[in-house]
């Protein structure tokens, strides 16, 4: 049996459309399946976590954005009891972009009935929050601290996304609520430790980014060696930039070149990230985010989630 969760406002509100192709291919296959329709937001999180609560294996099928495949990850109760699959349907798909598999959504179902699945790393956090609440989050795609988070958090309020999103042209919101920021540009001082061996102390500190997969706001490829199977996270931390180099060095990131620049680019990679700030900063997974943190503590599942594309 696979449970189906559609984000219906998904490619502008054709989520409807794309259900009634994806039941024909299940039709068509034989394969037994229930739909769940997301109706407002963490509707996707809350299937997930109502269909896994029993335990048992489960089969998640989902359709959306990053966001929606975030929220289901965050519902999952035990990852090892639950086989994945994933139809991107965003304005971004930052996550599918690591992965070979391209077609049309009932390309894509076809091929998900019909393989073996992928065994992916899953990043975790523990966040401590400048009120003092903690939290904890899994992430697919990666998460961020600093500049990066400021821009999701202006993206998830923003009515540009959704007039661009309308004209599938979303993934230029992200540029240009990106520039916009930079004119709110803040430094502050951060310790990254990386396996409880190496520290990096820096001064001023933009932004550091954790990643599984190589990509995440609408494209920026900041972890271009990333692998989402080799059981460690890749960081990208930026210091000491000026608006000047930020308007250099920021579109190269779209290519991965943003890593000639040392002197301001760290490249670094781990398996347990402890990360202290002096004053909060606004903190993402996977392009949601959660609060403005002051401490965090970074892990990888090595290859948590079976994973169908």
């Amino acid at each position: 049996m696979y449970h189906v969760i559609i984000n219906p406002a998904a490619k502008s509100g054709r989520g409807k459309q794309l259900w009634a192709q994806l039941e024909s291919v299940f039709k068509e296959q034989g394969a037994a399946y229930q739909a769940h329709f997301t109706k407002q937001e963490k509707d996707a999180g809350r299937f997930a976590e109502e269909l896994t609560k029993c335990g048992g294996a489960v089969r998640l099928l989902v359709c959306g954005g990053d966001g929606t495949l975030n929220e289901v990850l965050q519902g999952i109760h035990d990852l090892d009891a639950v086989e994945l699959a994933y139809i991107p349907q965003g304005s971004a798909n930052d996550f599918a972009r690591d992965f070979p598999e391209q077609g049309s959504p009932t390309e894509r179902l076809r091929r998900i009935l019909n393989r073996e699945p992928y065994r992916i790393d899953v990043g975790l956090v523990k966040i401590l929050a400048e009120d003092g609440r903690e939290y904890v989050r899994r992430f697919a795609g990666s998460s961020g601290l600093g500049y990066d988070a400021a821009v999701c958090e202006e993206v998830d309020r923003s009515a540009l996304k959704r007039y661009l999103n309308r004209l599938h042209l979303g993934k230029i919101a992200y540029l240009a609520i990106a520039l916009k920021q930079l004119m709110r540009l803040s430094q502050y001082p951060v310790q990254i430790m990386i396996d409880k061996e190496r520290k990096l102390e820096m001064k001023r500190c933009m932004f550091g980014v954790f990643m599984v997969h190589r990509y995440e706001g609408g494209g920026f490829m900041f972890c271009p060696d990333a692998d989402a199977f080799d059981g460690a996270l890749d960081l990208c931390v930026a210091e000491n930039l000026t608006r000047r180099k930020i308007l250099r060095i920021l579109p190269s990131a779209f290519s991965g070149k943003h890593v000639r620049y040392e002197r301001e680019i760290h490249m670094l990679r781990g398996k347990e990230i402890e990360v202290r700030a002096k004053e909060p900063m606004y903190f993402h997974v996977d392009g949601e985010v959660i609060c403005r943190a002051k401490e965090l503590h970074l892990t990888c599942l090595h290859q948590k989630l079976k994973l169908y594309l």
